[in-house]
């Protein structure tokens, strides 16, 4: 993934379009997830999750932003995310079938932050705002979760 910043003024304006995208994907996580498996509660703890029973998983071949393809600005956005092994969406996590345990660490910490803010509309907004401005894996929110997912993946990987 580019980690250098995409920002300019325009893009912040296109943060609704995002956000539509993120609530059709989050409904299909709730339709069609299942429940995080019992052997990564104390993973979700670590994270920092308070509400770890509302957790669905939905594993997948591919993650995509599937309607902003048609929006030119939004297309270096959706790129950094193309080649994503895992994305949560509040208590919504996507991963790539393929992905290692060590996806699922980053995610759940994701999961946690999610929780410090009033809702999933907040949290997008201000982790898109991050990598706009930072670059992809520079911003506050992703580095947590990289700091996280590095810390505990030799104690909890298979």
């Amino acid at each position: 993934m580019n980690n250098e910043p995409i920002y300019n003024e325009q893009m912040i304006n296109f943060i609704p379009y995002i956000l539509s995208s993120v609530n059709l994907m989050k409904q299909q996580v709730e339709k069609d997830g299942i429940s995080l498996p019992k052997q990564y509660n104390m993973i979700a703890k670590e994270a920092g999750i308070i509400a770890i029973d509302k957790i669905k998983i939905l594993y997948v071949d591919k993650i995509e932003f599937s309607n902003l393809q048609n929006i030119n600005l939004l297309k270096e956005y959706n790129s950094h995310f193309e080649n994503s092994r895992g994305l949560a969406l509040g208590y919504c996590v996507f991963l790539q079938n393929s992905a290692p345990t060590e996806v699922l660490l980053h995610e759940l910490r994701h999961v946690a932050q999610f929780e410090l803010f009033e809702d999933l509309d907040q949290f997008v907004t201000i982790y898109s705002k991050e990598i706009l401005k930072f670059g992809y894996g520079n911003g506050p929110l992703e580095k947590d979760a990289v700091d996280f997912a590095n810390k505990w993946k030799d104690i909890y990987l298979e």
